[in-house]
């Protein structure tokens, strides 16, 4: 069976061949029992607090080509941004969410709540659906407010 959008494009349903690398903003905390990729329902995720820019570059060179899609969760734009200039050198979809929910709802050490991490959730499943047509079967309706 095909889905079909209100446009009559095709959809995805199945978030098996994204691949998320981040750094602390993909794992729990004691604050964030589930990050927003748990949310998205995405399962494919790699990265912990403190990794290196390099060390997630390399992660992803080598296991690109077991997925379709990678979504690289640079949360500290300057990284991207070796000249300082704004010539950016990677695209991130989840950049701006990730700032404006950190304001509204973190957690006092700059990352985000719960609460943040399924707002973030919600913006990031649409753009995924935007850039990709695959439509990410978030986990929960209904937004728990820490």
């Amino acid at each position: 069976m095909i889905t079909l959008d209100l446009n009559g494009n095709p959809v995805e349903e199945d978030t098996k061949d994204i691949l998320v690398v981040g750094t602390s903003w993909v794992e729990q905390t004691l604050d964030v029992r589930y990050p927003w990729p748990h949310w998205c329902g995405i399962t494919n995720v790699w990265g912990h607090s403190g990794i290196t820019i390099d060390a997630q570059a390399e992660y992803i060179l080598d296991n690109y080509k077991n997925f379709k899609y990678v979504i690289w969760n640079i949360t500290h734009w300057h990284q991207s941004d070796p000249k300082g200039n704004g010539d950016y050198l990677y695209s991130c979809i989840s950049d701006f969410h990730i700032g404006d929910e950190r304001k509204k709802n973190g957690d006092g050490r700059g990352h985000c709540n719960q609460t943040g991490h399924q707002l973030i959730a919600f913006r990031i499943a649409a753009d995924i659906y935007a850039a990709w047509k695959i439509k990410c079967k978030l986990i929960n309706e209904t937004v728990e407010y820490s």
